[in-house]
């Protein structure tokens, strides 16, 4: 359910900016794509942990399996947390980056980090026709999070079905 809620999110944010002008793994849409990865990348290491972790419990009369297993679990679950922190960092350094304009760089507006040594630049455009030309891809990236938030907001209610805590409040 995590990794759909986040790439339900990231995904539709990466496809928005890969196609828009020039369009290609820039710095917007790379940046989107380093912050679902290592989301992603955090997410395998916490569940990991919490598997190596009820394993480690489960066996405590063996003398070396559990004492491994406890050990993995605690350096993975330290790893996943220290990298999902780092994550949450790299999300408002990003933010920062699109809010004093590092991203309107040439070096960003080229797509050199896909197209290398072939990279260019759009110049003689004005801002209507990027508009015009961005207006393909933003609907159709809207549409992909509003579908997925709305599918997981479904199975989240349908999860929750018969939960009895649900409907009791337990401070009455």
């Amino acid at each position: 359910m995590a990794v759909t809620v986040q790439w339900g999110a990231t995904g539709a944010s990466i496809l928005m900016a890969y196609l828009t002008p020039p369009g290609g793994l820039g710095c917007r849409s790379g940046s989107y794509a380093l912050y679902g990865i290592f989301g992603t990348i955090s997410w395998v290491a916490l569940l990991v942990s919490m598997v190596l972790s009820h394993a480690a419990m489960a066996r405590p009369a063996s003398p070396y399996g559990p004492a491994l297993l406890g050990r993995m679990a605690i350096m993975l679950r330290c790893g996943g947390r220290a990298v999902a922190v780092m994550n949450a960092a790299w999300l408002v350094v990003s933010t920062l980056f699109e809010n004093i304009g590092l991203y309107d760089s040439c070096w960003c507006h080229g797509v050199v980090l896909q197209r290398g040594g072939n990279a260019w630049v759009i110049l003689f455009r004005t801002v209507e026709e990027f508009r015009h030309e961005a207006k393909n891809a933003w609907p159709g990236g809207i549409a992909f999070t509003m579908i997925v938030s709305t599918l997981m907001i479904v199975v989240f209610a349908l999860g929750s079905k018969g939960d009895s805590s649900s409907s009791d409040d337990e401070y009455e």
